[in-house]
């Protein structure tokens, strides 16, 4: 079984700006708190983004706003207000996909674990 991972990181001002890393661009979106991330290689499948926030609040990438090729991402704070509220904010992300693959003319690995490893130990 073969493991390969495809993925990507980097960190963004709150004007939009990239700061770190390569492989992606970001527009800002109209209003505050919003960006959009392009990736030039588009993934394999939709990946898992991690955002975090590099000040007073909090970013994320909602899941139905992630593609292969692209992200967006929603930064809120609450630190002026008293509910959170979209707000620009610098942000560091990690984008990733993981695959696991059969390797032709080998045999996959049986793994048990727990009560059921003993049982079937003591069935053969």
């Amino acid at each position: 079984v073969n493991y390969r991972a495809e993925t990507l990181f980097g960190e963004v001002d709150s004007a939009g700006r990239v700061t770190r890393g390569d492989g992606y661009t970001v527009e800002k979106q109209s209003g505050s708190g919003s960006y959009r991330m392009t990736f030039k290689s588009p993934f394999s499948g939709s990946p898992v983004v991690l955002v975090t926030a590099q000040g007073y609040g909090v970013c994320y990438a909602p899941a139905h706003e992630v593609t292969p090729s692209s992200a967006v991402v929603r930064c809120l704070s609450d630190l002026l207000t008293a509910t959170p509220v979209e707000t620009d904010l610098d942000f560091s992300f990690y984008a990733g996909v993981s695959h696991w693959e059969r390797q032709r003319g080998v045999e996959e690995a049986e793994f048990t674990f727990g009560e059921e490893a003993g049982r079937k130990g003591s069935e053969e």
